[in-house]
């Protein structure tokens, strides 16, 4: 059984894609409290305006981590094109989840500050949302 466990395992990573590797930040990433006041400002600059919810309120840790991590450790990097295609990719996402509309909301918000149209977040929604119908639709023919 192993033997054809690692023989599949094999023959996947074979036919993965190669791609090249990205290029490295020309900066280096803030540590310790600047990495916390740069994910601030990343936030900050892509919400709008200062990031308050009930949430945060309740579990300050989790605004702190998304700071941290995703606004500094990722956004802080010059070297991807982090506003728009994050956005364009969780607003896709996010079209698609039953029950996450204030989600999707804020992230169309933060879409139109980063420079996204109107035009191209609906377009977007439609094609997500026709996508998942057809494969719910496909799913539910199966059953």
């Amino acid at each position: 059984m192993r033997g054809a466990a690692d023989e599949g395992a094999r023959g996947t990573q074979a036919a993965r894609l190669r791609d090249a590797p990205g290029n490295a930040p020309s900066r280096p990433i803030p540590k310790g409290d600047a990495l916390l006041a740069a994910g601030t400002a990343n936030q900050t600059r892509l919400s709008g305006g200062p990031v308050e919810r009930p949430l945060f309120e309740f579990a300050p840790i989790a605004n702190e981590y998304l700071r941290t991590h995703l606004f500094d450790d990722i956004f802080e990097r010059d070297n991807l094109d982090w506003q728009k295609a994050s956005e364009l990719a969780a607003v896709g996402m996010l079209s698609a989840l039953p029950g996450a509309e204030p989600q999707l909301q804020a992230h169309m918000r933060i879409s139109m500050n980063v420079g996204l149209t109107t035009g191209q977040l609906r377009q977007l929604t439609r094609r997500w949302r026709s996508a998942w119908t057809q494969t719910q639709l496909a799913a539910q023919a199966r059953h």
